[in-house]
This record gives structure tokens, C-alpha cells and sequence, in this order.
């Protein structure tokens, strides 16, 4: 029988809305393209997976994960088809994934569980056409870092480097923000790098920079005015969010040593009890009141019960505390060593230590200081503090990690290589780091792996 012409229409309407929806969901075969050959390689990491495959030129790639130990695409009722499993999510429908490519959160939960088994498989298709078969399902379970440590980056140039930060620079083409993150490292005598993965250092040139730079950090994360900003000897202050074009200014004759920053702040202090602060990088002010004039070597921004709370530490045990960067008052820290970095912790715990949407978290804070001699002293509440001490060794740098399910956790480092871990900032795992240096600076950046360095500018790195 003959098909009249608006019953060929609703046919013809009806096969391209079928072929539409097969697209978006991953299925249909047709001329899609096939998935990568090898399948996939999965090294597991801090909140996420790295993911590498063989890629074919011309085809764009989707993956898919959920919670199991074996995952399929398209199965129908089948208990391990993807996306009715936990913790179900796939990349590649809003922006490309090339190899290696690191699995981590979304904006709703922005990490995967650590401590819990993922499975993951790629398709392939042409254009954004149908996906066609998937890889084999293969599966790794993501953990905090620390335990593995590896030295085979090259070194930052000959030494000399004193800070890192780790953020996404203005692309000056274009000028949007990069998707990926640059590092930043700034030194003595003007000494700048720059590196997308911690392993491969480029020189930036400024023949006028002669400024030993000691602290750097990537200011006002998530918001349109967030770039780099330096500091250094002479009250000097620098800012770039491009690595290309840097602007200086000196905010006093006071040698700044660390800078911190929240999400519309940052902080710098410095000797003799120098404390500036600025909402753009740009502009600055000094602090309204400090209560002293130790020199301060460390800042940085916590979450307390009590809400938002700056702390700056520095010579013989000195500890000061402000809500807004400009009025401080000095808190007992239980030591008299020269306190040399600080650091805070957040976290949420779920019920089975799995994240929900509909289940109120119980949130615990932790702040810790490190410095001489093996000193350590913490906080729950930024005002009372309690100090032990790990060997005798000096602890130079501390970082610690965000929004990790179910723990969050502190990283030291410090002389000889040493390393240590903790969920709480009380107790503390050695780490073997593979390096006999002097390790003087910490960051947390690139695929959520810990970078550690040397004033010989050698590094070490955990993922």
C-alpha cells in the first residue's frame, strides 16, 4: 500500500527524532565510528582517574563511569548498564576529552570517591553522530595521594625558585580564560616558569626583573578578575593573568614574604608584622591593626565553625587571626619555632562516605601550622591551638587538598625528603618521597597531584 504524503512526513519525522535521541544517549551504530583500539589504560589518582587511549584523527570520544565493577552502554535492564548505576557521569557531550584525560567531579560533586571501585568505558562518533560500540569496561578505584611519589620531572631551571601556583592564564588570542591550569614559578632575581603539567619548565623572559620573589599565588579563583599575584623583597608586588605582560608595585620597604587568597581576598604578609590586603590584586591597603611586629613567612584562608578566618604565622611561634584581612589579634600557638607554613581543611562526611544531594553532611575544620625542629600545632577552631612536635627535622611547606569525598587531608614536607600525610592534622603517616633534599615549597595542582621542590630547583610529585 502507498504511503500518503503527510503519513511519509510523520514516518521521515518520526526516524530522524529516533536518530536524534540515539545520538545524544550514546547509541545507534550506523557509520559511527569505532572505539579506541587497545581500549582504555586507567591510572588512579587524588578524587579521579587518568584515562589514556590510542586516538584516531577525526573521531571524538565520549566516556562513560559509574560505581561497579563492571559497566555496558546500552544494555537494556541490565544492573551494570551505565547510567543507572551510582555516581553515573560521562564526558565528551560539552567539550572534548583527548588522551591522557583526568575523570574527576562536576560542579554538583567535584571529585569522584575516593575509596570507591569506578568502572569506565569510551565510544566513538563522527561529528557528533551516534556513538557506536564501546571499549571493554575496565575499572580503578581513585585514593589521596602521598603514597607514590616520583622524581623523573625536570629540574626548575638551576634553582632559586621560592613559590608556585597553579591556575587557568588568559589565552591572549582570545582573550578567555584556558580550560587547563599553568603553573607559575617565581624565584630569586626575577626567576619565572612556566609549566601545564609540573614536569616541563619554560623560561619567562623579563629582562628588567631583578626582584627575589617569595611567595606567589593564583588569586581570586572562579570569579573574572582571578589572576597570579607575586610577592617579594622590598614590598614588591606583581601581577600577570597572562604569564605574558606583568605589572609591579611596591606597597612598602618591608620584604613580603607569603600571600594567600579566598574567593574575593588575598593577603600578603611580611617582616616586622607587614600585613596588606587587596580585593583585586590591583589596589591595596595595609592592615587597619596587627598586634606585633614579628616577621610573618605564612598566610592563608580558613573555614572555622565560627565562619572565614585568616591566619599568619612566623618567627618564634607568632600566630595572629582576622576575620577581614585587616583587624588582627595575636592567638597562643603552643610553640616558640619559627612557624613556617599553614594550612586548612574542611570536610563533609556522608553517611557510608558517599555523597548525596538530599543528606546534610556533618562538617568538621582543622588548621595547621608547621615550622622548625619538627614543629606542628592545630586548631578546630582557629583560637586554640595544640602543638606536637614530628622528629627533629626542619617542616617547611604545607598544603592541603579540597572537596574530596569522604576525607580531605594535610601534606608536609620539609629536610632530608621528608613527607608526611593526615586526614585531621593530628595524625600523621611518613612518606617516603625517593629525595634527600631540602624540600622548601608544596603545591597542589596539576590532576590534583602534589608537587614538592628544592632550592636546587629539583622536584618531586605524588599522583
Amino acid at each position: 500500500m502507498r504511503l500518503s504524503a503527510p503519513t511519509s512526513l510523520i514516518a521521515l519525522l518520526a526516524a530522524a527524532l529516533l536518530t536524534s535521541l540515539l545520538a545524544a544517549c550514546g547509541g545507534g551504530h550506523g557509520n559511527a565510528a569505532p572505539p579506541p583500539v587497545g581500549g582504555l589504560s586507567l591510572e588512579p589518582g587524588e578524587g579521579g582517574v587518568t584515562i589514556t587511549w590510542t586516538p584516531t584523527a577525526g573521531v571524538d570520544y565520549w566516556v562513560y563511569t559509574g560505581q561497579s565493577a563492571t559497566i555496558c552502554k546500552n544494555c537494556g535492564n541490565s544492573p551494570n548498564n551505565w547510567n543507572s548505576l551510582p555516581g553515573a557521569q560521562s564526558r565528551g557531550w560539552a567539550s572534548a576529552v583527548t588522551t591522557p584525560y583526568f575523570f574527576t567531579g562536576t560542579t554538583v560533586q567535584t571529585s569522584l570517591n575516593n575509596g570507591a571501585l569506578y568502572s569506565f568505558i569510551m565510544d566513538g562518533r563522527f561529528s557528533g553522530g551516534p556513538g557506536g560500540d564501546a571499549t571493554p569496561s575496565v575499572s580503578a578505584t581513585p585514593r589521596l595521594n602521598g603514597e607514590r611519589w616520583y622524581n623523573d620531572g625536570n629540574a626548575i631551571g638551576t634553582g632559586g625558585v621560592t613559590g608556585l601556583a597553579f591556575g587557568a592564564k588568559v589565552n591572549t588570542a582570545n582573550n578567555t580564560y584556558d580550560l587547563a591550569g599553568t603553573y607559575l614559578a617565581m624565584g630569586n632575581g626575577g626567576l619565572k616558569y612556566q609549566s601545564t603539567n609540573g614536569l616541563n619548565w619554560t623560561p619567562i623572559t623579563s629582562a628588567t626583573d631583578t626582584t627575589n620573589w617569595k611567595s606567589v599565588v593564583y588569586g581570586f579563583p572562579g570569579t573574572n578578575i582571578r589572576k597570579f599575584v607575586g610577592v617579594g623583597t622590598g614590598g614588591t608586588v606583581v601581577y600577570s593573568n597572562d604569564l605574558v605582560n606583568f605589572t609591579s608595585i611596591t606597597l612598602s620597604s618591608q620584604d613580603l614574604n607569603a600571600i594567600a587568597s579566598s574567593t574575593n581576598l588575598v593577603v600578603t604578609v611580611g617582616n616586622n608584622g607587614s600585613i596588606f590586603r587587596s580585593t583585586d590584586g590591583v589596589n591595596w591597603s595595609a592592615a587597619a591593626s596587627v598586634p606585633g611586629s614579628p616577621h610573618l613567612y605564612a598566610v592563608t584562608y580558613a573555614t572555622v565553625p565560627a565562619g572565614g578566618l585568616w591566619v599568619a604565622v612566623g618567627a618564634g611561634g607568632a600566630l595572629f587571626v582576622s576575620a577581614d584581612g585587616s583587624t588582627w589579634g595575636a592567638v597562643a600557638s603552643g610553640t616558640t619555632q619559627d612557624l613556617k607554613g599553614v594550612a586548612a581543611v574542611a570536610n563533609s562526611t556522608y553517611p557510608n562516605g558517599i555523597y548525596s544531594p538530599v543528606v546534610a553532611p556533618v562538617n568538621s575544620y582543622a588548621v595547621v601550622a608547621v615550622g622548625s625542629a619538627g614543629a606542628v600545632t592545630q586548631t578546630t577552631d582557629g583560637y586554640t591551638w595544640t602543638s606536637q612536635s614530628l622528629g627533629s627535622g626542619n617542616l617547611n611547606a604545607i598544603v592541603s587538598s579540597s572537596a574530596l569525598v569522604p576525607t580531605n587531608q594535610f601534606m608536609i614536607v620539609g629536610d632530608g625528603g621528608t613527607a608526611y600525610t593526615s586526614p585531621n592534622g593530628v595524625n600523621w603517616t611518613l612518606r617516603n618521597t625517593g629525595s634527600s633534599n631540602n624540600l622548601t615549597g608544596l603545591i597542589r595542582g596539576y590532576n590534583n597531584q602534589y608537587l614538592a621542590w628544592a632550592a636546587n630547583g629539583r622536584t618531586v610529585y605524588s599522583k
